[in-house]
């Protein structure tokens, strides 16, 4: 117990108000995380944050944000709600990968590559279609055909290199193709299990953010607003992907048509100039995007 009025007001005040420039700016950006995260959700989705009001208060500290975040507008990793914040310095939000590989590095790609026998039948699409965009060796290949029954041979182009690269893909051709044989969903499921979707939330994994291939994504109004509508965009993507499933679960011989679909895509490209070659601009992909790149 304080010892005079004067003790107690002291005492009060410690517990209520900063001691220092530095605590007092810390609050204040704690409490802009608070107000941010709930002018979002009230502006985008006010029926859900309406719903984890009945179930959780208001936050108080950054874990209450991250929970609204995660429970009102997009999945977040947990691992958010950890972060530290330095005076002057935002939170970043990581939100949680979305993609049919799960959070997977080159290690773990080799791994499921040695243990290819182990492999459920479930992954059957998702290798088929990563298989065709890394260009995969035709030891893996024979593999997996023999394990997922594909009935699919390895193509006659990739086994001549020099001859691939004579060719290039007419993506107009393919996907009025696909389109005609009745498969135009394939072409959002290759997207997604490439990740290949222009999305945030399908084209990349915890591993790129790790290995530094994305630039931290700050906490702010915008960069909520941003993820929580590539949040609502992803459902097409995995929809699509997941009729895909669907129908090669039901009719194994869909993976046949469509392959010769994407094959037949290629078309022999026309001889370049000097300039044009010297012109051409180098593409640099993700982690992900690379992860299985022979």
């Amino acid at each position: 117990m304080p010892d005079s009025l004067f003790d107690a007001i002291s005492t009060l005040k410690a517990s209520l108000l900063p001691t220092t420039l530095q605590e007092a700016l810390s609050l204040l950006h704690e409490y802009s995380y608070q107000y941010t995260a709930v002018k979002v959700a009230r502006d985008m989705r006010p029926e859900k944050l309406e719903e984890h009001l009945a179930e959780h208060s208001y936050p108080e500290d950054y874990t209450g944000v991250c929970r609204l975040i995660h429970d009102v507008l997009f999945p977040l990793d947990d691992c958010c709600e950890l972060q530290e914040s330095e005076w002057g310095e935002s939170r970043c939000l990581i939100h949680e990968a979305i993609t049919p590989l799960g959070n997977m590095g080159w290690d773990d790609w080799e791994e499921m590559m040695e243990e290819m026998p182990e492999q459920p039948i479930s992954t059957s699409l998702v290798i088929f279609l990563r298989f065709l965009h890394v260009n995969e060796s035709e030891e893996r290949w024979k593999a997996a055909n023999k394990h997922f029954g594909w009935k699919t041979p390895y193509s006659k182009m990739l086994k001549n290199e020099a001859d691939y690269k004579q060719y290039e893909f007419n993506n107009e051709k393919y996907e009025i193709d696909l389109r005609d044989a009745g498969l135009g969903v394939f072409i959002r499921a290759y997207e997604f299990v490439n990740f290949n979707t222009g999305n945030d939330f399908l084209d990349y994994n915890t591993y790129d953010v790790a290995e530094g291939v994305y630039e931290p994504q700050f906490f702010s109004d915008e960069t909520l607003r941003e993820l929580t509508q590539a949040y609502e965009e992803s459902q097409v993507w995995i929809d699509d992907y997941e009729t895909a499933w669907k129908m090669v679960n039901t009719d194994p011989a869909v993976l046949k048509k469509y392959n010769k679909i994407y094959w037949g895509a290629f078309e022999r490209k026309t001889p370049q100039t000097l300039a044009e070659i010297f012109a051409g601009e180098k593409f640099k992909e993700t982690q992900c995007q690379t992860l299985m790149t022979l």
